[in-house]
């Protein structure tokens, strides 16, 4: 499990859930010996960063420069709720519909949580599948979750590691809530797919729509930005990558509150 933090830092929360589901389980056998190399293959890699860029990952300053926005508890709880919707909400039951509405996210979010949990405990329950395996699956969403409410950034890209278990969790639920009622399964399952069907013919029809010039990439800018600059200027823009593929220039990503006026003025003043 090691390697699961080679292709992105957070993989190293699946070894910490797997070693405290083996523990908690009674296998600490199991625990041992998968931890030399949970620990090994993170470190060689910590190493490297370390020889070759003096920091061990670069989220970590970047999760520093953003902890005065967390110490905002509107916004903290603001950004909680958003991710609480956008996995369980969103993804999960494909309501898409209540952006705008702190309340509704809050609703529809729990609603799915609630329906995860449900499945997880249900899960829990079974005795056909191996000891820890159910355990350390909810313990590495848990810790997910944990670690992205402390995490302003926000991206659907980041639900991807611990989808598959929320999926499981989530049509386990459905199963103990419908119970011998097929019928009501089978209604539950179609509105979900309904929803998504709905949203991504949306989705399709908005590609042949005309896009604002605000919406819409913008080459000359960029021809502009290599004509008129140093090469060695350095820019603040939410597409570093981009701006460094089509200029050469190197930039840093603004705060992620800029779209609020007073927490943008909140973090400049911390």
């Amino acid at each position: 499990t090691g390697w699961a933090s080679i292709i992105r830092p957070v993989g190293a929360l699946l070894s910490l859930a797997l070693f405290c589901g083996f523990v908690a389980t009674g296998r600490r056998r199991a625990a041992w010996r998968m931890l030399p190399g949970a620990i090994l293959i993170p470190l060689i890699a910590t190493l490297r960063n370390m020889a070759v860029s003096r920091t061990a990952t670069t989220y970590l300053s970047q999760w520093r420069s953003e902890l005065p926005m967390m110490a905002n508890a509107r916004y903290a709880v603001s950004h909680t709720i958003d991710y609480g919707y956008g996995l369980f909400g969103r993804t999960i039951l494909g309501v898409w519909f209540v952006d705008g509405n702190a309340w509704w996210k809050l609703a529809v979010g729990a609603i799915g949580a609630a329906l995860a949990i449900i499945g997880f405990v249900r899960l829990l329950r079974q005795k056909e599948l191996p000891d820890g395996l159910v355990f350390s699956m909810g313990l590495f969403v848990f810790f997910h979750l944990t670690l992205h409410a402390l995490w302003t950034a926000f991206d659907f890209r980041y639900f991807i590691p611990v989808l598959p278990f929320v999926i499981a969790f989530c049509a386990e639920g459905i199963v103990a809530l419908s119970g011998t009622a097929p019928l009501l399964r089978c209604a539950i399952c179609s509105g979900v797919l309904g929803l998504y069907i709905f949203k991504h013919v949306l989705l399709v029809s908005s590609f042949y729509r005309p896009r604002p010039a605000t919406e819409r990439f913008e080459a000359e800018s960029y021809s502009w930005v290599r004509a008129h600059t140093q090469a060695d200027d350095i820019f603040e823009a939410t597409r570093t990558a981009t701006l460094y593929l089509y200029t050469g220039r190197k930039s840093v990503s603004p705060p992620f509150a800029m779209g609020d006026p007073d927490l943008f003025r909140y973090w400049l003043l911390r």
